[in-house]
């Protein structure tokens, strides 16, 4: 679940930050900046997420015993 959580959160975040650095930087197409940015950070955040669900077992259902 961390898994899919983290790369639905990361692509979404990639999205926006692509969208306001091309804003900002005055630099290609708003698209172009968020076709670019959103599969990283969609990766990142789902690496993210599954290394947060390794750490916290209970969360996935799992408990200490």
């Amino acid at each position: 679940m961390g898994l899919a959580a983290g790369g639905v959160a990361g692509a979404a975040f990639g999205a926006v930050f692509g969208w306001l650095a091309s804003w900002f930087a005055m630099g290609p197409g708003a698209w172009q900046g968020v076709c670019e940015s959103a599969p990283w950070f969609a990766a990142v955040g789902a690496l993210g997420g599954f290394l947060i669900g390794l750490e916290r077992p209970e969360k996935a259902g799992q408990t200490r015993g």
